[in-house]
């Protein structure tokens, strides 16, 4: 069962509740009555949970101690207060806290609010393991990737992309796509022929733009200020596409550029793009962009903008005990 660290200052209190959680078959493994010593006792008994009173007494309150172990611990911490102030919550919801009693204490919401707090923490972990995996591949993947919010603005660049562009991070981050990838595309294929793409409202349609034919003598911005794209669109394959540098200088490219969606809203946009080289077909490279980066991606831009899991209802007629 779950270990949990009391932080109450309180004694009476702080025994009655252990006594409570016993009897919910949680483990008490410390009472402390100051953010300093539950500080340093927490690499001692690793506890699952931790509840802390607001009000303690000492150099620091239950928020102060509550950042201090949020920068070193990822501990699911629940507040526990005699005074429902709104400059006190405001302070306490800085720390993002998992749960909120008001003393006395009832056994029920005691219990639901644990609960509760201990299914978030066991998600949010999942999530962050899965982010971290994400962001993993999205660094090492050997081709240009850039992620921008539902704005059109970059959010994320990877060192592969950085290196194509020639934008550094720093600089590319907030910016909007269509200055940080200024692509050209032509207006005619390889063949001479006027291109004339057709698109569909879903993600299996593929727009066909730009290319590695000839150069045309009269090229179209691929990418527009507030850019985002309802379906898939390839560029760089049938016709010419090519990337103006920050230093003026132009190079082709390939790759394509597609919507994320969540619930059937769109929520951003991901370019997967790669220099041509001489020595690799584009329909080869293409065949690598289309091989599950977008879903990577999608999973990637969804876990950093909806870390909410699903919450728990209250347990019903559960005895109305209360410290």
């Amino acid at each position: 069962m779950a270990k949990i660290l009391i932080v109450e200052d309180e004694f009476l209190i702080a025994e009655s509740m252990q006594i409570m959680l016993e009897k919910l078959d949680f483990t008490v493994v410390g009472i402390e009555s100051s953010g300093k010593r539950a500080i340093e006792r927490i690499k001692e008994i690793e506890p699952d949970l931790i509840l802390m009173d607001i009000n303690i007494k000492g150099d620091m309150d239950g928020i102060e101690t509550t950042h201090k172990i949020k920068e070193k611990f990822s501990i699911p911490v629940i507040y526990i207060s005699a005074y429902e102030d709104t400059e006190i919550i405001e302070r306490a919801q800085i720390t993002e806290p998992y749960g909120y009693l008001l003393k006395p204490i009832k056994e029920k919401d005691l219990k639901s609010t644990i609960k509760m707090a201990l299914y978030k923490s066991h998600i949010d972990k999942k999530l962050a393991s899965v982010k971290t995996m994400l962001l993993t591949i999205f660094n090492s993947i050997g081709i240009g990737i850039i992620i921008t919010g539902s704005t059109g603005n970059v959010i994320l660049i990877n060192p592969v992309a950085i290196k194509i562009t020639g934008w550094e991070k720093s600089d590319a981050i907030g910016k909007p796509l269509s200055e940080v990838f200024d692509v050209s595309v032509s207006n005619t294929t390889p063949e001479g022929q006027k291109g004339s793409p057709e698109t569909e409202d879903d993600d299996s349609a593929f727009e066909e733009i730009g290319g590695l034919g000839e150069p045309s003598a009269t090229t179209t911005p691929l990418i527009e200020h507030g850019f985002i794209t309802k379906t898939i669109i390839n560029f760089g394959i049938d016709s010419y596409a090519e990337l103006s540098l920050p230093d003026k200088n132009k190079i082709l490219v390939y790759g394509s550029i597609s919507p994320v969606k969540t619930n059937k809203e769109i929520i951003g946009t991901v370019v997967a793009f790669q220099k041509v080289s001489l020595n690799r077909s584009a329909n080869e490279a293409l065949g690598l962009l289309r091989s599950g980066i977008k879903s990577d991606i999608s999973s990637l831009l969804n876990s950093s903008l909806n870390t909410q899991p699903p919450t728990i209802p209250p347990t019903n007629n559960e005895p109305n005990n209360s410290l």
